[in-house]
């Protein structure tokens, strides 16, 4: 006879060890996958993980309450107890060492009946298991909660106005139209041209004016002042430059007169003097008569020049 199921007992569960080597986010990736592969409903699955021999200790439920009995197998197979088991479904899943490692299996259906009718090494669930996949119960939460804090002030504020409404509320004065003050200006409005209004004032619930007569006051005349005219233009005419003196070349030497010239050092040049009168032209030297052929020249005897 096949055993009734167990209300309140995980649909199915499996407990698995990795050997050292391993990191807990290894063991949680081998976790997500084991549900994925073999279990119907990974939504509604519960995990735990705890150091075991230098490796992980993993748990994994499908339904159930979420409570683990991961603390109480680590305990049992620390202990060496045997049998170690808990109910999974109609069947007891069974722990224990075996060649110093932890040796988890599902018991058959015959093994498990006798198990169960001898209530012998049954492990309690004593651990907590978190959701496989999270369902957003912590957003949710953390949001309901802001909104009701939200919520409550606004109703405490709403009660804070209406209590300060109604007890500081200003008074509410009668509009009187007569004493508006537009309704005031016909009594300023027809003065006599030799009187001004110096002030309209709004006394003990009245309008009240004050007029003054103007007073005349002489006229002070003021000493009259030169007219400045408009200033000189500045000339327009480019300005002449100033002519430069004409410079007469020294008058030239002739032949013979440099031959009569005494020997001696050198004299210097005497300057120029050049008037400021119109420049007249110098006139040149008379050039020397030229020399008279030797045919011309009449040869003297012997006789002749003995006598």
């Amino acid at each position: 006879m096949t055993p009734e199921p167990e209300f309140g007992a995980p649909t199915k569960a499996v407990i698995g060890w990795l050997e050292p080597g391993g990191s807990r986010r290894d063991t949680m990736e081998h976790v997500k996958d084991y549900a994925a592969k073999y279990f119907d409903s990974p939504n509604s699955a519960f995990y735990a993980v705890m150091p075991f021999l230098g490796g992980w200790l993993y748990e994994l439920q499908e339904n159930g309450p979420g409570l683990s009995y991961l603390p109480a197998a680590a305990q049992a197979m620390a202990d060496r107890r045997d049998p170690a088991w808990f109910r999974v479904g109609q069947r007891a899943f069974s722990v224990t060492m075996r060649d110093k490692k932890p040796y988890c299996v599902m018991k058959p259906e015959k093994e498990s009946k006798a198990l169960f009718d001898a209530e012998i090494g049954r492990l309690t669930p004593r651990g907590k298991m978190s959701r496989l996949i999270r369902r957003g119960t912590g957003t949710l939460i953390v949001g309901s909660t802001l909104f009701g804090a939200g919520g409550t002030f606004m109703v405490a504020s709403g009660i804070f106005y209406v209590m300060v409404t109604s007890i500081y509320l200003p008074e509410i004065r009668r509009l009187d139209v007569p004493q508006l003050p537009h309704r005031a200006w016909t009594q300023v409005d027809r003065i006599p041209p030799n009187l001004y209004v110096e002030a309209l004032r709004f006394q003990n619930n009245q309008w009240t004016t004050s007029i003054k007569p103007i007073v005349s006051r002489p006229f002070a005349q003021r000493p009259s002042e030169p007219i400045p005219g408009p200033a000189p233009m500045p000339s327009t005419a480019p300005a002449t430059a100033p002519q430069p003196m004409p410079i007469v070349p020294p008058p030239m030497e002739s032949p013979a007169n440099a031959a009569q010239a005494p020997s001696g050092p050198p004299q210097a040049p005497r300057p120029v003097v050049v008037s400021p009168n119109p420049p007249v032209a110098a006139q040149p030297a008379p050039m020397p008569a030229p020399p008279r052929p030797l045919s011309a020249i009449q040869p003297v005897s012997e006789a002749g020049s003995r006598k």
